[in-house]
């Protein structure tokens, strides 16, 4: 993960630090799922 390098929100890009759920492949399932069915738009359909 790329952010600012000065308090985590300004700066020059840095290697950054990243919270333990960023990496949680089964949070990120379940983030997507909620997002396709809060915005009622399913991403799979978008593809060719």
């Amino acid at each position: 993960f790329t952010g600012p390098s000065f308090a985590m929100w300004r700066g020059t890009p840095a290697p950054s630090w990243r919270a333990s759920w960023t990496i949680d492949d089964a949070m990120g399932e379940r983030l997507w799922a909620a997002s396709e069915r809060l915005t009622g738009v399913i991403y799979e359909a978008l593809l060719p």
